[in-house]
């Protein structure tokens, strides 16, 4: 049986399928809980035992793939205080995926297949036979701008294995080729145009105001708790988005009294987080310079008295 916090954290892995997704759904819990948005391109600033977040990725700045928050420490009568160091917790949102090219939609033959990348470390084998879906953002036209928008695609792709008399070696230790074994099929040729039409759909959009997008292949199961006493969980994404979930509700629940308490969670780990979305960006450094003028500390007093806990 599911206790409260497993269900909360089971509910938040099921609702992001990608790095866009957790962080929206975790800024949806910061806002929740009092926290302000700060907007990095308009000379942010934090009030001393206050409570703030900020977002980035690489492919648009609203609502991004990667999020940091602060709460400011303050005294037993919520005066605010200057605090000793930083109290950082880190994880980070994306997983082992496929992740759609541009133009994704291979045509030619009986088939519609879609051409993807593989992104992270995944297990090959745990992919294919099995429903599928896609997810991610699409950027739309928007009168004469663009705007950003989270979907997540309707229907089923699915990376197919060759039948065992077709490949005899399949038990015995086949090594997969990425462009030929695990290619994800969409369609039969006759429904080539559906995958547009689904993710202007799924955008709220029409075709043609589709300018660009980020979209990945993802496992839709469901969590599932299991063994003997109900001891286990087994969950698509569950590295590392229970990190994600039980570091988020554990800083919202702190009252930080002489520590400001920072809760990062970065991009592409998957890949060696060098992007400026990851955890070798300046990120931190600049939730190090807000927190060091918000409260008349030093940024070497902060770092000097600092703990940092990489969940993974």
């Amino acid at each position: 049986m599911l206790n409260s916090f497993t269900e909360r954290m089971a509910s938040f892995i099921e609702a992001s399928p990608t790095p866009y997704h957790a962080v929206e759904n975790a800024i949806s819990l910061l806002r929740q809980n009092g926290f302000t948005e700060l907007s990095l391109e308009n000379s942010a600033s934090c009030a001393a035992g206050g409570k703030y977040y900020f977002s980035r990725t690489g492919f648009t700045h609203t609502g991004g793939t990667s999020l940091i928050a602060i709460a400011l420490p303050s005294d037993t009568d919520g005066k605010p205080v200057a605090p000793r160091g930083m109290r950082v917790c880190a994880s980070h949102t994306d997983s082992p995926c496929f992740r759609l090219k541009p133009n994704a939609v291979m045509e030619g033959g009986e088939y519609c297949r879609l051409n993807t990348e593989r992104y992270g470390g995944a297990i090959n084998s745990t992919w294919l036979d099995r429903p599928l879906a896609v997810a991610g953002r699409v950027i739309v036209k928007d009168g004469n701008g663009a705007r950003s928008v989270n979907v997540r695609l309707d229907g089923t792709v699915i990376i197919p294995n060759v039948a065992i008399h077709l490949n005899t070696q399949l038990n015995g230790g086949y090594s997969y080729t990425l462009n030929t074994d695990l290619v994800p099929l969409f369609s039969d040729a006759n429904a080539k145009s559906k995958f547009s039409e689904r993710l202007a759909n799924a955008a709220g959009c029409k075709e043609e105001d589709i300018l660009d997008y980020d979209l990945s292949v993802y496992n839709p199961a469901s969590p599932t708790v299991w063994g003997g006493n109900g001891e286990f969980i087994s969950a698509p994404r569950l590295d590392d988005l229970q990190c994600v979930y039980a570091s988020l509700e554990g800083f919202i629940n702190a009252k930080p009294q002489n520590y400001a308490a920072v809760l990062a969670l970065f991009d592409c780990e998957e890949v060696g987080s060098s992007c400026i979305s990851g955890a070798d960006s300046d990120l931190l450094g600049i939730a190090a310079r807000l927190i060091s003028e918000s409260t008349q500390t030093s940024v070497h007093s902060l770092a000097a008295g600092g703990f940092l806990l990489s969940a993974d």
